[in-house]
């Protein structure tokens, strides 16, 4: 079985939680939120291409 070395169901809660407690803090740049966006983004590229690479190799 294939076994990725990335944790992604972690990298994801990481990247959700930091994002909520962003939001509550009225105090937040528009520049970290935006980092967050594109974080997120890189994260859900890398998990397709991950899933598609498992299902490749079955």
């Amino acid at each position: 079985m294939y076994r990725s070395q990335l944790d992604f169901k972690r990298i994801s809660k990481a990247l959700s939680s930091t994002m909520e407690m962003i939001r509550q803090d009225h105090d937040y740049s528009e520049s970290a939120i935006r980092q967050l966006y594109e974080a997120k983004e890189r994260y859900d590229q890398a998990l397709s291409f991950s899933l598609n690479a498992q299902n490749s190799i079955r």
